[in-house]
């Protein structure tokens, strides 16, 4: 089961993580055979998850800062802000995303598409903690995108979690910043709540907006809440793709498809 820690985040500073959905021919596994199982507990982990920003692996040995963009996952660096896991800590290392520090964004990427014929189960563990602003400005997304697309970068950070799209403070004049290349689905676990609503445009092109609305809302329209988007690409939200019905329970993420002209809605919840 991955392990998957984010300590105190900026106000913009949220982390996801994110896996190849297979819609492309890929050999079919019978139900219940493990795809992936990685718990990031070790010094290494497997090579098909990269990272992106200052995401690390706190079993490992100390290691240099990374520099922009997806990198190895490696080490963490000296000097973090805590609190954080202890560095070097095999067999009890975690994916550390970010830090405590301010304005902090991290991704961990798995760009290899996998048979969904059978649906997905997914398990993990998260901790977010260790908040420097009131409210605690943290989130965690897990997404898929569509397995014939390639998964080299996150979508915006920020309220979008690193897989929707975002028009910085809905300011005209910023640059609008791309969601996750085809995304298929995002969960996002938002201590926040920004994630729930379409404030800088992170429903651009849904014909169904978030019941939340448009405006910027002090607190957050969705604090303390799991809360599903669908599929998107670039700066739009909706994009083709197979029908798709998603699951929550108890922290496992179910992902299966659906019939043709089924409609089915995933409300958003309470994190316990």
């Amino acid at each position: 089961m991955p392990r998957l820690t984010g300590a105190a985040l900026g106000v913009l500073g949220l982390v996801s993580t994110g896996l190849g959905l297979a819609t492309t021919p890929v050999q079919a596994q019978p139900v219940g055979v493990p795809l992936v199982n990685e718990t990031f507990t070790g010094a290494t982990a497997d090579s098909e998850f990269e990272a992106f920003g200052p995401a690390c692996l706190t079993g490992a040995p100390q290691a240099p800062a990374p520099g922009p963009g997806t990198h190895p996952l490696t080490g963490c660096p000296t000097g973090a802000s805590g609190p954080v896991p202890p560095n070097d800590a095999v067999p009890n290392g975690y994916l550390r995303l970010t830090d405590a520090s301010n304005d902090q964004s991290a991704a961990v990427l798995y760009n290899h598409a996998l048979p969904a014929n059978q649906g997905l189960v997914t398990t993990f563990d998260q901790w977010q903690y260790g908040g420097t602003t009131n409210p605690p400005a943290d989130g965690i997304s897990f997404f898929l995108i569509d397995g014939a697309a390639s998964l080299t970068a996150p979508g915006a950070f920020g309220g979008s979690l690193g897989y929707a799209q975002k028009l910085p403070n809905d300011d005209p004049d910023e640059e609008f910043l791309p969601g996750v290349n085809h995304g298929y689905v995002g969960v996002g676990l938002d201590v926040l709540g920004n994630y729930f609503g379409d404030w800088e445009h992170r429903g651009n092109g849904c014909a169904n907006r978030s019941p939340a609305g448009t405006e910027f809302r002090i607190p957050a329209p969705g604090a303390n809440m799991v809360t599903v988007r669908g599929p998107g690409n670039g700066t739009e939200g909706p994009a083709e793709g197979p029908p798709l019905g998603v699951d929550l329970d108890k922290g496992v993420v179910r992902v299966r498809r659906v019939e043709p002209g089924r409609q089915e809605s995933a409300n958003s919840n309470e994190i316990e």
